[in-house]
């Protein structure tokens, strides 16, 4: 056993070559022996009926509800929900983005005695009529319902049901009962649908609570408060949110929107825990970047973060609380922390320490920059097909580039082909499960996750490329947005690069002379010096892997890839078949106009076609 800053795992090697191949985490909270998550709005009004526990955004304002109101209304809801005809054991759907009346009906449901049945807001309609009829859930909300003031007529509905009539229900429920039932993909393309029990919940959040403390709690005197920013559909979300709940840490929900959109609420609810997708970070990242390149500072972005790095690599190396940085480092750190590294704390409300990315990976050179500027930004996993996460990197011991350790409870293995195999008491199936992701462990337990098994590229050479990897390191350097990587059955591997709008605007004011805003597309793709700025990505992400396995052509294309034209899922991973059809003009230029891979295996050349 290891305990230290993050969970006390076990590590488990191979025989021979000492290879680990399995972590497990232990639990660090007993399991419930009575009473339900349902319980958890009635006790904190019981308890401190004045404590503020959810800051709710009305009208562009964000202001508090104690303890008692948000019980009141759950129990208010509750009684409509009741009077409806929901029944003990009956199914709700939720169909809505994250948002404060989200946490209402979910409680409400359970004082009820319901159970819910979360969707995500982009499932399509033929994937809600499937979940509803595999679920057994009669009845839908969405957004729509939630907007029209649907929760009012609730309340109003249930004006003639007696409190008691909920409190009974609500004391009938064990740890056994079910909570929610969540769905999971499918190979079939019809979703899995797993059943979790009030007990599985409680422990789940027991055990994040242990874990989280350090960056729940770090906020001196002030009274800690957490942003959730990621789906409540997903499971992570809402038991981050029963978490903080449970611990009466103030807890906000962002009602979504573009990452520059929620710079505006970062800097009134000023989080000093947020829950938030890469592309929050990125834009974040970027916005320091154009504010310290603009003309008139003729500051360096680059001379700021390569201190902010190096300031943290010390400490990495031994926990943030073990040995502090060369002497050295520190004036070059101060000043840079001065000019730009404040801005990025005060773009992020001014107060956050410490941050959860999920959804998709995060740069590792993006963490370190964070770090270097006072902001822990570690990630989790939480693949689809669990349907929760399942490691999550530990608050006092980052590891950039990984997705931490397993959570408490819960164990990661790695096959013999290198996927991930991950078991637990909220994985959605009895025993192991193979989630379609390859990963690798290292010496202390930590995750890293190289990419998806499918999307594995096998060239006509016989060459396996993973292509994460590279498409990772592309997005890496703005102003490219999400690329894709391609070579299937085809003599070399090529990809396509698109152009992320906002910092392409940037990228564009800062030329010398700067391009206008309108510039053509055909004109910027035959620029030498975007093309050039392109080269140097690519030549950066081919210095992670072998020359076979390197991008030997790209051509920039038009158009960017997101969830709004298909191109990428709810949680933000790139639609490949989807993308490859999109783009079969450009892909087939790449393999007509270069048919075959340069003879040298040394000099790695890369060729872009020209536009046509």
């Amino acid at each position: 056993m290891r305990s230290g800053p993050g969970p006390v795992v076990e590590v488990v090697r191979e025989e021979g070559t000492g290879r680990v191949y399995e972590v497990r985490g232990a639990p660090l909270v007993a399991s419930a022996a009575r009473g339900s998550a349902a319980d958890i709005p009635f006790a904190n009004a019981e308890q401190a009926p004045a404590a503020t526990v959810i800051r709710r955004k009305t009208d562009g304002h964000w202001t508090d509800v104690t303890a008692a109101a948000f019980a009141a209304e759950v129990l208010a809801v509750a009684k409509g929900l009741i009077a409806t005809g929901v029944r003990p054991g009956d199914r709700v759907a939720l169909k809505a983005r994250t948002r404060y009346e989200w946490a209402v009906l979910d409680f409400a449901l359970w004082a009820a005695g319901a159970q819910s049945v979360p969707l995500h807001p982009a499932t399509s309609d033929g994937q809600t009529a499937r979940i509803m009829e595999d679920s057994g859930a009669e009845l839908l909300l969405t957004d729509d319902d939630l907007d029209a003031g649907r929760l009012g007529e609730l309340i109003r509905l249930g004006a003639d049901i007696g409190d008691e009539e909920v409190h009974r229900r609500r004391s009938a429920l064990t740890p056994e009962s079910t909570a929610t039932v969540v769905h999971t993909p499918g190979t079939t393309g019809r979703p899995h649908l797993h059943a979790l029990s009030h007990g599985q919940l409680l422990a789940e959040a027991g055990n994040l609570t242990e874990l989280l403390g350090p960056a729940l709690d770090m906020a001196g005197r002030r009274r800690p408060t957490a942003l959730v920013l990621l789906p409540l559909a997903h499971l992570l979300g809402r038991t981050l949110q029963l978490a903080c709940l449970s611990a009466r840490i103030v807890i906000g929900h962002a009602t979504g929107g573009r990452p520059a959109a929620l710079r505006s609420e970062l800097a009134v609810f000023r989080p000093t825990f947020l829950v938030g997708a890469p592309q929050l970070f990125e834009n974040i990242h970027a916005t320091a970047r154009a504010w310290a390149e603009r003309p008139s500072r003729a500051l360096s972005f680059a001379r700021a973060e390569r201190p902010a790095v190096a300031y943290r690599r010390r400490p990495l190396r031994y926990g943030l609380g073990g040995r502090a940085p060369r002497p050295r480092l520190r004036p070059a750190h101060a000043v840079h922390d001065l000019l730009v590294h404040r801005r990025v704390r005060a773009a992020l409300g001014g107060r956050l320490r410490y941050a959860l990315s999920g959804g998709a990976p995060l740069d590792a050179r993006l963490q370190r920059f964070f770090l270097g500027a006072g902001i822990t930004v570690h990630e989790g996993y939480a693949p689809t097909e669990t349907g929760t996460a399942v490691t999550l990197v530990p608050p006092l011991a980052p590891r950039p580039g990984t997705v931490g350790q397993p959570l408490p409870g819960t164990a990661v293995r790695i096959a013999a082909d290198g996927e991930i195999e991950v078991k637990g008491p909220t994985v959605a199936v009895d025993g192991w499960l193979a989630t379609g992701d390859l990963g690798a462990l290292d010496a202390d337990g930590y995750l890293t996750v190289t990419g998806r098994k499918k999307d594995l590229i096998v060239t006509s050479g016989g060459r396996t490329v993973s292509p994460a990897l590279l498409e990772n390191r592309l997005r890496a350097h703005p102003p490219l947005g999400p690329c894709l990587v391609i070579g299937d059955r085809r003599p070399f591997v090529a990809a396509l690069i698109t152009l992320d709008p906002d910092a392409l605007t940037h990228w564009l004011r800062t030329r010398r002379p700067p391009y206008p805003p309108d510039t053509p597309f055909a004109t910027l793709r035959e620029d030498p010096a975007l093309r050039a700025h392109v080269q140097r990505a690519v030549d950066a992400a081919n210095s992670a892997v072998s020359p076979a396995a390197s991008i030997h052509a790209f051509v920039i294309v038009e158009g960017a890839f997101t969830e709004e034209n298909g191109l990428l899922t709810p949680s933000l991973r790139i639609r490949r078949p989807a993308v490859a059809k999109a783009y079969a003009r450009d892909i087939a230029r790449l393999y007509t106009e270069f048919p075959a891979v340069p003879a040298t295996r040394n000099s790695r050349p890369v060729r872009s076609p020209s536009s046509r």
